[in-house]
């Protein structure tokens, strides 16, 4: 029987949507299950928890200003 080549390729895949609530996004268990399946057979998973990057910029402003008016002037 002939082996099957392995495919030397790379895949970034980035999302805000957790493993667990991908059936949710697909609307379909077995969807999402046999999707994920090949997602990751041969995968590294790395999970990133904390703030979005691009809306650190925008959480310091809103904090920034959020101290501005709480400020009592005596």
């Amino acid at each position: 029987m002939d082996r099957v080549p392995q495919l030397n390729f790379r895949v970034d895949l980035t999302t805000s949507c957790g493993v667990a609530d991908w059936a949710g996004a697909f609307g379909d268990v077995p969807v999402a299950a046999a999707g994920l399946h090949r997602l990751l057979h041969r995968a590294a998973v790395a999970g990133i928890g904390g703030p979005f990057c691009r809306l650190r910029g925008h959480q310091n402003k809103a904090n920034a200003m959020r101290t501005g008016v709480n400020v009592r002037v005596p």
